[in-house]
């Protein structure tokens, strides 16, 4: 479905991608871990069209996107959660659910409107609130269902755990396969790594821009490197 290869990407005169490649499979979850400053959210404002790669290739669904502007990568179908969660603070929670379905010209957002509704029980109940108003984990839960209402084939999740109580971890987590299991392919990157790893099938970890493992999530979770590294089971 998505497909990265050899991108590079650079913040003014600083590399912050040296040559990323990753595969995104359709109705897959495929997660990126590594430490702060890897080049994480680089890599997702990049697919995402907020940044534009130097060089190599993304595609998406077979056709080039890199270089195009994020409404149009938008329309395309695919949609970016980013890290921190950007809310409105100034619309209310209904208004920001009905901006995630800025680009969407069909009949069917209020249906969606409604389904989101059902999915996050707590976005019906604030929905006359203002974003800004919310806790941390319902403004993720909001970020999440903003995202979903542009009914994309792809959701790029930017550390959405970041920051959150345990207990809303776990619904971030169940959140994730719920969308997964509703047909939504999805590309996490999470500092959460045990986590991360097993909700995915697939696992990359970044390192200072470079892409250094891959392969099977579960058979990386075995793998000596990434327990010393992000499990603390040196």
């Amino acid at each position: 479905m998505l497909e990265v290869r050899e991108v590079e990407t650079f913040h003014g005169d600083i590399q912050a991608l040296k040559g990323v490649s990753v595969s995104v499979p359709e109705k897959s979850i495929v997660s990126i871990i590594g430490a702060n400053g890897a080049g994480k959210t680089t890599l997702l404002r990049t697919i995402a069209g907020a940044l534009a790669p130097r060089s190599g290739t993304v595609s998406f669904l077979g056709e080039p996107i890199a270089g195009l502007p994020p409404h149009r990568i938008l329309r395309r179908g695919i949609a970016l959660v980013p890290e921190g969660r950007a809310i409105l603070a100034r619309l209310t929670v209904r208004e920001n659910l009905e901006m995630g379905a800025f680009v969407r010209k069909d009949p069917g957002v209020a249906a969606d409107m409604e389904r989101l509704m059902d999915r996050f029980p707590i976005l019906r109940e604030r929905q006359g609130q203002l974003g800004g108003s919310l806790s941390g984990g319902e403004q993720q839960m909001l970020a999440i269902a903003r995202a979903l209402m542009s009914s994309p084939r792809l959701l790029l999740l930017d550390e959405p755990t970041l920051g959150l109580a345990p207990l809303v971890v776990s619904e971030i987590f169940r959140t994730i396969r719920q969308i997964h299991a509703a047909g939504t392919t999805v590309l996490l990157v999470e500092q959460n790594v045990k986590q991360a790893m097993k909700v995915s099938s697939c696992t990359y970890v970044l390192e200072t821009g470079r892409i250094v493992l891959s392969g099977p999530s579960a058979e990386l979770l075995e793998e000596p490197r990434i327990k010393a590294s992000y499990l603390g089971q040196g």
